[in-house]
């Protein structure tokens, strides 16, 4: 809105009917939701005689796209012709509250803004952003005053439940700070994409993962990533039966030895030409493809000092030798 639109307003405000002097005590902000915009909207008026017509009715804006600073000095100039004492307050602020921003227009306009900052499209391909089904502002009908306060970087704007402030700014004049004139909030979800492990089909509790047990598949997750199981799963083992579909979690999915300490095995001697067994007791924990110390057994209780083996299954360790 022009600010010669106001001036006319208001110098047409007192032709009609004389009255005795009067102050104006202006009001610091005012949010408007509907327009015209009246003397009594802006200020608290003093002084003025009881029978003249009503001066707070008298109005001063018809409509408004953005906010405005009335001055004291604007209204002073505007009424020099009228019985005006004194002016109280430096300036009001008028900001119109007459559009709104909700659904897919607020979304879309809430992506756009994070398009805007550093790294905004990168995030936007990894992450899904929902608003609560309550989320809407009110705001002027430009929309251009609007600020969106994001974290200073986009990292901060991790996966989970977030509120973020929306800001209505103003500048008094060229050259001063904006500040902030009306601060509204909205809920939203923010998800974070993710390849997790999904059961393919029911799996009981302490089976070893085989290739053919999960599979990868996209989620939107709410909360923190480290909470899934990821890398390489075959060969762990679930903590908990698993139902066909259950994401595979870090805490359901652990590595376990293949042979713990004290466990009996069949300790496999390969030399060349000659290949023998003999039952055997490991001396520690280890996993497929590990080594691990053994004894083993000999008849009648004898003791033989233990050997490093290669572990090849969950029953069998290997010596290998020349």
């Amino acid at each position: 809105m022009k600010n010669k639109t106001c001036t006319v307003f208001l110098l047409g405000l007192f032709a009609l009917d004389p009255i005795l002097s009067y102050s104006l005590y202006l009001r610091n902000k005012v949010l408007v939701q509907t327009f015209p915009v009246r003397i009594q909207d802006l200020a608290r008026v003093e002084h003025a005689r009881q029978d003249a017509e009503t001066l707070s009715q008298k109005v001063v804006i018809a409509s408004l796209e953005e906010p405005l600073y009335l001055t004291a000095d604007r209204f002073k100039e505007a009424l020099k012709d009228t019985p005006l004492e004194r002016v109280f307050g430096a300036g009001v602020w008028v900001v119109p509250l007459t559009g709104t921003l909700e659904g897919t227009g607020l979304k879309d306009r809430l992506e756009a803004e994070i398009r805007t900052r550093e790294g905004g499209n990168v995030y936007l391909q990894s992450h899904v952003v929902r608003l609560d089904s309550t989320a809407r502002l009110s705001l002027p009908v430009s929309a251009r005053s609007l600020i969106f306060q994001f974290p200073a970087s986009l990292r901060s704007f991790s996966a989970g439940r977030r509120v973020l402030a929306v800001d209505i700014m103003g500048q008094e004049k060229p050259g001063k700070n904006p500040r902030v004139l009306h601060r509204q909030q909205i809920g939203l979800w923010i998800y974070k994409k993710k390849q997790v492990a999904v059961a393919k089909h029911d799996l009981a509790m302490g089976h070893r993962l085989k290739s053919d047990d999960f599979e990868l598949v996209e989620k939107e997750i709410d909360g923190d990533d480290a909470r899934y199981a990821s890398g390489n799963l075959v060969g762990l083992r679930v903590m908990q039966n698993v139902k066909t579909g259950d994401v595979l979690l870090r805490s359901v999915v652990q590595a376990m030895p293949l042979i713990r300490r004290g466990q009996q095995l069949t300790l496999v001697v390969q030399k060349p030409g000659i290949v023998l067994k003999s039952r055997s007791v490991a001396l520690s924990d280890a996993e497929s493809g590990g080594t691990l110390r053994v004894r083993p057994l000999l008849p009648g209780g004898q003791n033989r000092s233990g050997v490093t083996a290669r572990v090849i299954d969950e029953d069998h360790a290997v010596l290998e030798g020349p």
